[in-house]
């Protein structure tokens, strides 16, 4: 039996926002890390091979945002983020066939840079009830996959992945807050092109 892709992440990380002394203007970040766990199956040289490997991961973000009113009931936040992501490297055996020996697998770290600017409107149906809409555009910049197998004939150079380009979001949902203020639910979608 053939099972799919499985990836498993685990993490801790630290936001923190800080109002600056402009009304409205706020400045957010966080930094992250954890592990990444992927697992998945291939057929190579004609035999199914199974990879199984953890990887740490990290990431920091730097963003400014901007609350403002465009009418009594909508309310627009503007904003600048920054964000940096990756994973280490890792390297994969694996095991040799009768017609072939053992292959290592090496994978590079990954890094990328993200800048995105949007804005996100929230509509104030009711005291409790909130749908909003947002649009964005992302950057991503400064990100490339590269890696090599080797065997008992050598060195091969996979071919490198840019991950580089401009991404459109658009964003809705409805966010509900209880009167008391003891709980919060919220439930959305993204749309991507790019």
């Amino acid at each position: 039996m053939r099972t799919g892709p499985a990836n498993t992440t685990a993490g801790v990380g630290l936001f923190a926002v800080h109002q600056l002394p402009v009304e409205g203007l706020k400045l957010t970040g966080y930094v992250k890390t954890g592990q990444l766990e992927n697992k998945f199956e291939t057929a190579l040289a004609g035999k199914t091979h199974d990879f199984e490997k953890s990887a740490v991961y990290w990431g920091a973000h730097l963003g400014v945002n901007y609350d403002w009113r465009a009418t009594a009931k909508l309310t627009g936040r503007a904003y600048v983020s920054y964000f940096w992501d990756g994973r280490e490297g890792e390297d994969h055996f694996v095991a040799g066939t009768d017609g072939m020996k053992g292959t290592t697998f090496s994978y590079d770290a990954l890094s990328a840079h993200r800048v995105e600017v949007g804005n996100l409107f929230t509509y104030d149906y009711s005291p409790n009830l909130k749908p909003y809409f947002g649009i964005s555009v992302e950057q991503t910049f400064g990100a490339k996959a590269q890696g090599s197998l080797k065997d008992e004939y050598g060195k091969l150079v996979l071919r490198s992945s840019d991950l580089d380009g401009t991404t459109g979001v658009i964003s809705a949902g409805w966010q509900y807050r209880a009167p008391d203020q003891s709980f919060e639910f919220g439930l959305g979608v993204n749309g991507y092109a790019g």
